[in-house]
C-alpha cells in the first residue's frame, strides 16, 4: 500500500453539508476511519444527521459503519462542546469544512463566531490532543474585489482585501489564524480554497449556484404570466467559476494523501476551474430548463440599462440577488499552479450545458408545451369545480363570513382538506396528551377554535383533570362549538371563550405562565397580527410549555413532493399553478378569508420577551418542524401543509 493509501483516522467537521458529506464518504470508501463532529438539533441527533447525509453516497453502509465515530459537538463551544475526550485520541489529520455561509451585514457577529472563533476552538483542541496536519476548507473568494489573477498564497495580514461581505472576511481571518497557529506550534497546515461547488442530487438549494436558479423558480409563474421582461445585472461574459463536487473531493483527497507535504509547512491550494464557464452560459441552462430564456435578460452593469418597461417582479428578484451580485460581475481568475505542482496535473471536468442540466434536474424539472397546456386545462376545471361545490362568499368581514359558514363549517372543512384535517387534529391531540400526561392538572388553549374540532380531539384523549379552552372571535362559530359539548368524553373540563386572538393572555381567564399547551390548527391565516398572537402565546405558556401550529404552507416543488396518481409523471408545474391560481386566491382568500399563512411559521420562532416576575428572557425553541404535500382528492399533490411544534425555553 502506497503512502497515499495508508489508512488514517480523520476528524471531519461539516459532514452534514454536501461537500463535507462527500469528503467523508470518499475517505470511508478508501478504507480510512472518520470521526465526525456534528451538531445535534432538537429534532435530530448528531448520529441521525450524519447518517442521513452520507448514506445516499454509500452503496454498502454496514461495511463502513465500524470505522465511523459520530461525536455530538459544536465548534463554537469551548472544547467543541465535547465531554468525552477519548474520541479525540489518535487523530491523524483534521479536515475542517464546517462554516456559516451568510452574506448579510447583520449576520456578521454570528458568521465571525462560527467561522473564526469556531476555527480557533478547533485549533486549540488540535494542539491539546496532538492531532496531525490541519486542513482548512476556505473559499476562493477571500480575494474580495479582485479583477486580476489571484495567487495561491495568504498575502499580508496587514493588507486585507476589499471584501464583498462578512463571509469572505471571516474566511480570510480564519486562514491567517490557521497560519499563525502553524508558526506557533510548528504543525503543518493546508488551506483549501474551492470556488462555487455544484453537485447533482440533494443539496441546499438556497446556496451558491442553486440560489440564482431558485430565485427564478420561485417567481417562474409570475414571470410567465406577464408580457414584460425581467432584467438582472451581470456581465454575460464574466467567468462564473463553477466546479463539480467530484472534482473538489478528488482534490481534497489527493491533498490529504500526499506525503510530499511536510508536517511544519503551510500550503494553499485553489480547487477552482482553470477554464470557467461564462455567466451567460451558466444562466442559459436553468432559464431554458424553466422556459424563461425569452423572459429574462442579463444586462452588463457597465452599459446603460435598456430603455423600456419591465416586469414588476424584476425589482424583487434583483433585491433577492443583491447578496449574490458581486459574483455575477467578478472578473478575477484563480491560479492553480500549486495543485499542478503537487499532483503533476490538474484537469477538472468541463462544466458543460449537459452537466448543468444534470445538476439542475432534481430541482427544476422541464415543463413541456404539452404539460403546460394540460395543467392549464386542469386548473381551469379545478377552479370551476371549487367555486361550484364550495361557493365561496368572498366576504371581507370575517364575522359575516364565518357567521355564514358556521352551520356547515365542519363538513366543508373536511371536504376542502380531503379529511386530512381530522388526522392532523388527532395528531395534535396526541402531542398535547404526551406533554400533559403525568401532570396533576393542566390547562390547554385551542386558538381559532372555530366549531371546536381540535378541542373535541384533545378532550377525547386527555384526563378529566385537564382543562381545555377553545378561543375564537366569532360568536356564530362558538355557538356551533358549544352545541356538541355534551358529546365530549371529558365535557365538564371544556369551555369556549370569545376573545381577540392577539389578546389571549390579556383576558381575565389566562394569567401569564399558566398554560401548559397551546394549539392552533388551520387558523393563523385569519389573524390580522400573527406576531402579537405568538407573543401572547409565549407569555401565556408556562416555561417548558408547548405550542402546536398547523396550517397551509407554500408547496415544495421538488420531485418527491409532486408525485402524481395513476403513474403519471411528477408535475411541479401543476403544484405551483394550483397554489397560485386556486389555493391562495380562491380557497384561502375567498372561501375562508385568509391570507397566505406561510410567513407566519417563520415569524413564530423569533418571538421573545423578558418576564419581569421571573427575571428571565424567554423564546420559542423548535421541537418539530415539517413541510410536506399531502395527497388531496383523486391523489393530486396540491395540499401543502406546515407543522411546527415549539417549546417555551429560557434564553441563557
Amino acid at each position: 500500500m502506497s503512502d497515499s493509501h495508508v489508512a488514517k483516522r480523520f476528524l471531519i467537521t461539516g459532514t452534514t453539508g454536501f461537500l463535507g458529506s462527500h469528503v467523508a464518504a470518499r475517505l470511508l470508501l478508501d478504507g480510512h476511519a472518520v470521526v465526525a463532529l456534528v451538531r445535534s438539533l432538537s429534532r435530530q441527533s448528531a448520529d441521525e444527521r450524519f447518517w442521513a447525509s452520507v448514506t445516499p453516497l454509500l452503496a454498502d453502509v454496514e461495511s463502513i459503519r465500524d470505522r465511523v465515530t459520530v461525536v455530538s459537538g459544536d465548534i463554537r463551544l469551548p472544547n467543541l462542546g465535547v465531554r468525552d475526550f477519548t474520541v479525540f485520541v489518535g487523530i491523524d489529520e483534521v479536515i475542517h469544512a464546517a462554516s456559516l455561509l451568510k452574506f448579510a451585514p447583520e449576520s456578521r457577529d454570528l458568521v465571525m463566531k462560527t467561522n473564526v472563533a469556531g476555527t480557533e476552538n478547533l485549533l486549540g483542541c488540535a494542539e491539546r490532543f496532538g492531532w496531525g496536519r490541519f486542513h482548512y476548507v476556505s473559499t476562493a473568494y477571500v480575494c474580495g474585489r479582485s479583477d486580476g489573477l489571484v495567487d495561491e498564497q495568504l498575502g499580508s495580514i496587514y493588507s486585507p482585501p476589499d471584501f464583498h461581505n462578512p463571509y469572505e472576511e471571516s474566511k480570510w481571518i480564519a486562514e491567517h489564524r490557521v497560519d499563525q497557529w502553524r508558526r506557533a506550534t510548528g504543525r503543518g497546515v493546508t488551506i483549501i480554497r474551492p470556488s462555487i461547488v455544484i453537485t447533482p442530487g440533494p443539496t441546499d438549494s438556497r446556496l451558491g449556484y442553486y440560489a440564482f436558479a431558485t430565485v427564478f423558480k420561485a417567481a417562474r409563474t409570475t414571470i410567465l404570466s406577464g408580457a414584460l421582461p425581467v432584467m438582472i445585472t451581470g456581465n454575460p461574459q464574466t467567468p462564473l467559476n463553477l466546479i463539480s463536487v467530484e472534482d473538489v473531493v478528488d482534490g481534497i483527497v489527493a491533498i490529504v494523501g500526499q506525503s510530499k507535504l511536510s508536517n511544519s509547512e503551510s500550503a494553499v491550494f485553489h480547487l477552482t476551474h482553470p477554464c470557467p464557464i461564462s455567466l451567460g452560459a451558466a444562466f442559459k441552462a436553468p432559464l431554458e430548463w424553466m422556459d424563461l430564456d425569452r423572459h429574462v435578460k442579463i444586462c452588463d452593469p457597465e452599459l446603460p440599462m435598456p430603455v423600456g418597461a419591465e416586469a414588476a417582479v424584476a425589482k424583487k428578484i434583483r433585491s433577492i440577488l443583491s447578496d449574490l451580485f458581486p459574483y455575477l460581475v467578478f472578473k478575477g481568475q484563480f491560479k492553480t499552479e500549486n495543485m499542478r505542482t503537487l499532483l503533476g496535473t490538474y484537469r477538472p471536468h468541463p462544466v458543460t450545458d449537459t452537466m448543468l442540466r444534470r445538476v439542475l434536474a432534481d430541482y427544476f424539472p422541464p415543463v413541456s408545451v404539452k404539460e403546460r397546456r394540460g395543467v392549464d386545462v386542469a386548473i381551469r376545471v379545478a377552479t370551476a369545480v371549487v367555486r361550484w361545490v364550495f361557493q365561496p362568499s368572498g366576504f371581507n368581514d370575517g364575522v359575516a363570513l364565518y357567521a355564514r359558514e358556521a352551520r356547515w363549517y365542519r363538513i366543508k372543512h373536511h371536504l376542502t382538506t380531503a379529511f386530512h384535517d381530522s388526522r392532523l387534529r388527532r395528531r395534535t391531540a396526541e402531542r398535547v396528551r404526551d406533554h400533559v400526561t403525568g401532570l396533576p392538572t393542566a390547562v390547554v388553549l385551542d386558538l381559532a377554535t372555530g366549531t371546536g374540532l381540535t378541542v373535541r380531539a384533545i378532550s377525547k384523549r386527555v384526563a378529566a383533570s385537564v382543562e381545555v379552552i377553545g378561543i375564537d372571535l366569532n360568536p356564530a362559530m362558538l355557538n356551533a362549538a358549544t352545541q356538541g359539548v355534551g358529546q365530549l368524553v371529558q365535557g365538564d373540563a371544556t369551555d369556549f371563550v370569545r376573545s381577540k386572538l392577539s389578546e389571549v393572555s390579556d383576558g381575565f381567564f389566562v394569567a401569564p405562565n399558566s398554560v401548559d399547551a397551546i394549539t392552533m390548527v388551520f387558523g393563523i391565516g385569519g389573524i390580522p397580527d400573527p406576531g402579537r398572537c405568538f407573543d401572547q402565546q409565549l407569555r401565556a405558556l408556562k416555561p417548558g410549555g408547548i405550542a402546536v401550529l398547523i396550517d397551509i404552507h407554500s408547496p415544495s416543488l421538488s420531485i418527491k413532493d409532486c408525485g402524481m396518481p395513476l403513474g403519471f409523471p411528477a408535475s411541479p408545474h401543476l403544484v405551483c399553478e394550483a397554489w397560485n391560481r386556486v389555493t391562495v386566491p380562491i380557497v384561502l382568500r375567498q372561501l375562508w378569508g385568509w391570507g397566505d399563512p406561510t410567513g407566519c411559521f417563520y415569524e413564530m420562532p423569533i418571538v421573545s420577551y423578558y418576564d419581569k416576575d421571573l427575571q428571565q428572557s424567554f423564546r420559542f425553541e423548535i421541537v418539530y418542524r415539517d413541510v410536506r404535500t399531502l395527497s388531496w382528492w383523486l391523489g393530486l399533490p396540491v395540499m401543502p401543509i406546515g407543522e411546527w411544534v415549539v417549546r417555551k425555553v429560557a434564553i441563557e
